[in-house]
């Protein structure tokens, strides 16, 4: 699936993660490593999976979008 991932604007330490055909909306920390993949840009696109364990594994970046 694909997830769109957005800085929240009003709370620096924090990322929206959406889905919109998965009825997904999520607030992560903003850790370091999801911060590198942002390279500086508010928002992003990512290839994702969920496992069994519902442990969400962020994959290579979605084009065209």
């Amino acid at each position: 699936m694909i997830i769109k991932f957005q800085k929240d604007l009003l709370r620096g330490d924090t990322v929206l993660i959406y889905d919109k055909r998965k009825t997904i909306l999520q607030e992560i920390p903003n850790f370091p490593e999801l911060n590198k993949l942002f390279k500086g840009r508010l928002k992003m696109y990512r290839n994702c999976t969920i496992d069994k364990n519902g442990i969400l594994n962020i994959k290579e970046e979605a084009k065209g979008f």
